[in-house]
């Protein structure tokens, strides 16, 4: 989506990254994930800065300054209402699609034999993949860890990264091959896979692999 308008829309949302519904995280990715949103919420307080902006918070207290309530107009609520419902949309048509499963099926086995027959990657091709990068700061050095598997009692894997045992990819060398991959595959982070997705993903791997080893600090393969 892209809009102009930055007064009255939310101007560009990048649909790889995670979504905001008003000026504090949305309920958004929920509801992309299976969990309840309420569409049509609205910001009820706010704080003034001194160039008349208003920053919305979801309650009424805020550790830095007074709160004031906020009114919004109905027309201008239909319209964020209208913006939201076209977001999701967008943003579920762009999203990895899921598997589905019946009720009755409670065994591993027959979650992978679904999986398979629906085109998923299945627990079957779990693995663990880790890589210690060397950046030019200790800040950017660690471990980076590349892993599809189930977690638990979950009937779909998952496919996810880590960098120093957190999210915290964005610390890693913007030039290294594992952060553009990284950058490539985090929309599928904690989602299970297609097997051409997964394939896909294996060649990446392999490739940044190879890249990897010729990469410098400085940036230069």
């Amino acid at each position: 989506m892209d809009s102009s308008d930055t007064k009255n829309t939310f101007g560009i949302v990048n649909l790889d990254r995670m979504l905001v519904s008003e000026l504090y995280p949305s309920n958004l990715y929920f509801s992309l994930g299976g969990y309840s949103s309420d569409p049509k919420h609205l910001p009820k307080h706010g704080v003034k800065r001194s160039n008349s902006d208003v920053i919305a918070f979801r309650t009424s207290t805020h550790r830095m300054v007074p709160s004031i309530d906020l009114a919004v107009e109905e027309a201008d609520a239909e319209r964020l209402f209208d913006l939201r419902a076209k977001a999701i949309a967008a943003a579920k048509a762009a999203y990895p699609r899921l598997p589905q499963f019946p009720e009755d099926v409670t065994s591993v086995k027959d979650y992978d034999r679904i999986l398979e027959e629906q085109g998923f990657a299945s627990g079957k091709r779990s693995f663990s993949w880790t890589k210690y990068i060397s950046g030019p700061t200790a800040s950017s050095s660690g471990r980076f860890e590349i892993s599809y598997g189930r977690c638990g009692a979950n009937r779909s894997p998952d496919f996810s990264t880590t960098f120093k045992g957190f999210q915290n990819q964005e610390d890693m060398p913007h030039t290294h091959p594992a952060y553009q991959f990284y950058r490539k595959w985090n929309p599928f982070h904690i989602r299970p896979m297609t097997i051409q997705e997964y394939m896909e993903m294996w060649e990446d791997l392999k490739e940044m692999e190879q890249l990897a080893k010729g990469w410098k600090v400085n940036g230069n393969l």
